[in-house]
């Protein structure tokens, strides 16, 4: 799909929904499009949500579609506060690449050195293949083991009782959340630090992201927060407690903070920021086009993007690194929101 490059980081404003930054018929007559659009699929049920879109690196367009709840109704603003889903995983993977970079671990040795407790059939996995679901760790929704009210101390017990891997690690891709839980336990053992803590120190209050919010067995309180519904409008909120697959909320203006921090060494190192858009080889000698939490496409590599899904959330960030076009979705409604985001992307282009 598309591509990216790295950018001394600049303030992002957010504009009143659908002002323009330099006014033109053409893009008043783009503008109409993806507002047209949206409202189509808002009136049809098929989103509500927030959404932001950038092009080099200004916003373009922003609105709010809908209710963050009913009864009473309450309407949505670009400060509302969403389940994140597996947006998440690129917070994880940028936890581990920060303790990477300061030694604390190596991508490439067994996961067994860090947490020596889990067993033995994980003595050839390494943090890299966890980062990249080419561990073989079986998938807890696959395994039909998720449930309300689900803990890491859950996952950690479920992979206690494997028998065997899905496949041997390196060969093969396979979404694995199990995987992404167990790196957020590693961050902890690591850091000396809870998840939600270490994410708060390294990520949040560096970029003053104070919408977001790891949400974990502490139940924190979440100003803002919406509430997931089908798209039949009947309550399906998050009710797990996991962290490193998914367990974050946030909202556009904190992701727009986020994504202009991926652009400069102020924050984040690009040296440890590049290793996140690097496709994995297998041992065959293939490439899985998952990096470090960013599918990666296929044919422009400096295209990265995300989805998101769990209860009655849907999210999906894209991200075309060279020309600095960005699109977020954020959605309390059980329809996905990928081919929406894909239709905007292409007004846009």
């Amino acid at each position: 799909m598309y591509r990216f490059v790295l950018w001394g980081i600049l303030p992002i404003l957010l504009l009143p929904a659908c002002q323009v930054s330099s006014p033109s018929s053409t893009q008043d007559t783009l503008l109409g499009k993806i507002d047209s659009l949206l409202q189509t699929y808002h009136e049809q049920n098929a989103f509500n949500g927030t959404v932001v879109v950038l092009d080099s690196g200004k916003v373009l367009y922003q609105k709010a579609l809908g209710l963050a709840q009913k009864e009473p109704d309450e309407a949505l603003t670009m400060e509302s506060v969403f389940y994140l889903g597996s947006l998440a995983k690129q917070f994880t993977a940028m936890a581990v690449m920060l303790l990477q970079y300061e030694e604390k671990l190596d991508y490439d040795r067994s996961i067994r050195t860090y947490l020596p407790e889990l067993p033995p059939l994980c003595d050839s996995i390494t943090p890299r293949h966890m980062l990249t679901h080419t561990s073989g760790l079986w998938d807890y929704y696959g395994l039909g083991a998720y449930k309300d009210g689900f803990r890491n101390e859950d996952v950690w017990n479920l992979v206690q009782e494997m028998d065997s891997l899905e496949f041997a690690p390196g060969t093969q891709y396979s979404y694995s959340n199990t995987a992404y839980v167990l790196l957020s336990m590693l961050v902890e053992k690591l850091s000396g630090q809870t998840f939600g803590e270490y994410l708060k120190e390294h990520i949040f209050d560096p970029l003053e992201m104070n919408s977001s919010v790891v949400f974990d067995l502490t139940e924190p309180d979440i100003a803002n927060r919406v509430t997931g519904y089908t798209s039949e409008g009947n309550p399906d909120d998050y009710k797990a407690f996991t962290t490193g697959g998914g367990g974050i909320f946030s909202n556009i203006p904190d992701l727009l903070k986020w994504e202009a921090s991926l652009y400069s060494n102020s924050y984040f190192p690009q040296t440890v920021i590049q290793d996140a858009y690097q496709p994995y080889q297998l041992t065959d000698t293939s490439f899985s086009y998952y990096g470090f939490g960013w599918r990666i496409d296929e044919e422009n590599g400096n295209i990265v993007q995300h989805s998101g899904s769990l209860a009655g959330f849907r999210t999906f960030m894209y991200r075309d690194i060279d020309r600095q076009l960005v699109v977020i979705l954020l959605s309390n409604f059980t329809n996905d929101v990928g081919e929406l985001t894909e239709q905007v992307v292409e007004l846009v282009r």
